[in-house]
C-alpha cells in the first residue's frame, strides 16, 4: 500500500516537471517566434530583446540557449554587425546538426558562410553556403525559401568579388526562383536587376539597358518608385553614348527628383557619386562645358574611391579634348592614367588575397585529416596528403593564371569602354596635320624617303632641329611634356617626334637608321618605363598621339 502511494507521488511529480518544462519551453518559443519576425526590419532591437532575455534567464534550457543564439546570430548578420570569430557558427552547426529540423540547418550553415565572409576566408565562406542550400529540403511545404534565397544572394556576392560573372548568373537565377517562391518581391526584383552588373563584368552592354529598364517596371509596378528610378541611373550614361539626349535628360529628371540619391539642393548621395561624372557627361555630350566641368569637378572633389577619380578625371580630359586646352589635356592625361593603373593594382591585388585565402582554405583541410584516427596510417596518410596537396597547389596556380588574365581583360575593358569616347584624331589635330605636311622640312623628308626607297636615310642635326622647331609650332612644348614623364634618348625622342607625324613604322626605321626590330622594341619599352606596365608600340603610339 505504501509502495503504491510513494509510486503515484512519483508520478504527480514527474508530471508536474514535465508540464513546468512544457510551459517554459512554450513561453520561450513564443518570445523567440517575435523576435524572429522583428529581426528583418529592426535587427537592433532583436539584438536589445535577446540580451534582455538572457539576463533574466541565467539557466536557460540547451536548445532554448541555442535558438537564442541562432537569433542572435541572425540579428546581427541583418544589422551588418561583421563577425569576428567561427567559433559560435561551428557550435550551431555542430548542435542542429543532431537537434534541428533543415530550416535550423541551413540557418545555421549559412549564418556560419556569412562568418567566414567577414574574415575574409572566401573559400570557407562559399563551402558552407554551398553547405546551407544542400540542407534545406524544398519538397517541403514549410521549407525557409525566403533564407534559402539569401544563401544564393550571398553565394552571388562572394562570386563578384571573385569575378565570376557566368557564376554570378547562375546564383541570381535560383535566388530570384526562391525569393518568389517565399513572396518576397522585392528581393526578387534586386536580383533580377543584378543581372546587370553581371552582363556588364560580360562586356554584354546590350543586355544591360534592357535589363534594367524591365526591372524599373517591375520596381514601378510593385510600389517602389524610388528604386525604379535607381535602377536606371547606369542607363543614363548608355543612352548619353548613344546619342539619345533627350531620353537621357529625362532619366536624369527622374533620378533627380523620384530616386532619393539627391537632395533638394541637388547634392548626391556619397553612395551615389558616380551621378556626378553620369550627368556631367551628359551636359558635356549637350556642348555645355560650363555645366560638363561642375560636375566632373564635384565628382573628383567629393572621390570615396580611387573609381570616382579616375571617372572624374576622365570627364575632364574629354572635356579639354574639346576646348583644346593643351596644358590641361597633358595634365589630366596624365592623372587619368595613373588612376586607371591604380585602381588596375588595386584589382591585383584583391586578386592576390583571394589567392591567399585559397591557400588558407588548403591549411584547414590539412588540419581536418590530422585527426588522432588519421595519424595512426603514418605514411600512408603523408604520401595521400603530399598527392592532394600537389594537385591542389597545381590547380591553385592555374586558377591565379587565369583569374590574373581576367583582371587584366577587365582593366582592357575598362580602358575601351571609356577611351572609345575619345576621337583618335579630332578636327583640330587634323588641321594640324594637314599643316604640318605643307612645311619645308616634311616635304624633304617625302622627298628623300621616295628617292632611295630601300635604303637608310641619315639625317643631320640641322634636319632634326627644323623638324622639332616645326612640330613645336602646332604641338606647344611635345618635347617637354613628353619628357615629364621619362627622360628620352635622341634616338627615343626621335621615333616618338616622328611618329606624332604620323609617319609609317617602315620609314621611321629608315628615317633613324634602325632596323624595324629596334624601333618596335624602342616603342614597346618606352611605353613599359612610362607606365611601369606591359603594353606594345601600338599603346605607345597612342599616347604619343594624345599629347
Amino acid at each position: 500500500m505504501k509502495n503504491r502511494k510513494r509510486n503515484t507521488l512519483w508520478m504527480l511529480v514527474s508530471i508536474i516537471l514535465i508540464l513546468t518544462a512544457c510551459g517554459q519551453r512554450g513561453q520561450y518559443d513564443t518570445q523567440f517566434a517575435r523576435i524572429d519576425s522583428l529581426t528583418d526590419v529592426h535587427p537592433d532591437s532583436a539584438l536589445s530583446l535577446l540580451q534582455d532575455i538572457e539576463s533574466k534567464n541565467t539557466k536557460m534550457p540547451t536548445s532554448a540557449r541555442m535558438r537564442l543564439e541562432l537569433l542572435r546570430a541572425q540579428a546581427m548578420n541583418k544589422a551588418f554587425i561583421d563577425f569576428t570569430s567561427d567559433s559560435l557558427g561551428l557550435q550551431l552547426c555542430k548542435y542542429y546538426d543532431h537537434h534541428g529540423n533543415a530550416n535550423d540547418q541551413m540557418k545555421a550553415y549559412y549564418l556560419l558562410g556569412c562568418a567566414y565572409r567577414d574574415l575574409g576566408d572566401m573559400p570557407q565562406a562559399l563551402k558552407n553556403l554551398h553547405n546551407a542550400a544542400d540542407r534545406a529540403d524544398t519538397t517541403r511545404m514549410d521549407c525557409d525559401f525566403k533564407t534559402l534565397s539569401m544563401v544564393y544572394s550571398q553565394m552571388c556576392s562572394l562570386f563578384n568579388q571573385e569575378m565570376l560573372p557566368n557564376e554570378q548568373l547562375e546564383t541570381l537565377d535560383k535566388a530570384g526562383k526562391y525569393a518568389l517562391i517565399a513572396k518576397d518581391t522585392l528581393n526578387a526584383i534586386v536580383f533580377y536587376e543584378l543581372r546587370a552588373n553581371a552582363y556588364e563584368a560580360l562586356g554584354r552592354e546590350d543586355s544591360i539597358s534592357s535589363i534594367r529598364y524591365n526591372a524599373s517596371k517591375m520596381y514601378k509596378e510593385a510600389g517602389f518608385p524610388d528604386r525604379a528610378s535607381l535602377a536606371l541611373g547606369p542607363v543614363i550614361y548608355y543612352e548619353t553614348k548613344q546619342g539619345n539626349l533627350a531620353q537621357a535628360k529625362k532619366l536624369i529628371d527622374s533620378y533627380e527628383s523620384e530616386s532619393g540619391a539627391v537632395d533638394s539642393m541637388g547634392n548626391v548621395l556619397p553612395s551615389h557619386l558616380i551621378f556626378y561624372y553620369i550627368k556631367g557627361n551628359y551636359w558635356l555630350a549637350e556642348g555645355k562645358r560650363d555645366s560638363a566641368e561642375k560636375y566632373f569637378r564635384k565628382e573628383v572633389a567629393l572621390h570615396k574611391t580611387n573609381y570616382h577619380l579616375m571617372f572624374g578625371y576622365k570627364g575632364l580630359l574629354d572635356m579639354f579634348k574639346q576646348t583644346q586646352t593643351r596644358d590641361s589635356i597633358a595634365k589630366y592625361a596624365e592623372l587619368s592614367y595613373e588612376m586607371k593603373d591604380s585602381c588596375y593594382t588595386e584589382l591585383m591585388s584583391q586578386g592576390i588575397q583571394r589567392t591567399h585565402a585559397m591557400y588558407n582554405y588548403q591549411k584547414y583541410e590539412k588540419a581536418y585529416y590530422l585527426s588522432e584516427q588519421e595519424k595512426q596510417r603514418g605514411e600512408s596518410i603523408m604520401l595521400i596528403a603530399f598527392v592532394v596537396f600537389l594537385a591542389i597547389a597545381t590547380a591553385l596556380i592555374a586558377e591565379f593564371v587565369r583569374r590574373r588574365k581576367e583582371a587584366e581583360r577587365r582593366y582592357q575593358r575598362l580602358l575601351l569602354r571609356y577611351e572609345r569616347m575619345e576621337a583618335d584624331v579630332n578636327s583640330r589635330q587634323q588641321e594640324d596635320a594637314a599643316d604640318i605636311k605643307e612645311t619645308a622640312i616634311y616635304k624633304h623628308l617625302m622627298d628623300l624617303l621616295a628617292e632611295e626607297p630601300d635604303k637608310n636615310i641619315a639625317l643631320g642635326k640641322d634636319d632634326w632641329q627644323e623638324l622639332e622647331t616645326e612640330v613645336d609650332k602646332f604641338h606647344p612644348q611635345f618635347r617637354k611634356t613628353l619628357e615629364s614623364y621619362y627622360h628620352l634618348s635622341d634616338v627615343e625622342y626621335h621615333i616618338s617626334l616622328l611618329t606624332k607625324l604620323n609617319i609609317e613604322p617602315s620609314k621611321i626605321c629608315r628615317l633613324v637608321n634602325r632596323s624595324k626590330q629596334t624601333v618596335s622594341t624602342t616603342r614597346t619599352r618606352l611605353f613599359t618605363k612610362v607606365f611601369g606596365r606591359k603594353g606594345n608600340p601600338a599603346d605607345w603610339d597612342q599616347f604619343i598621339d594624345s599629347l
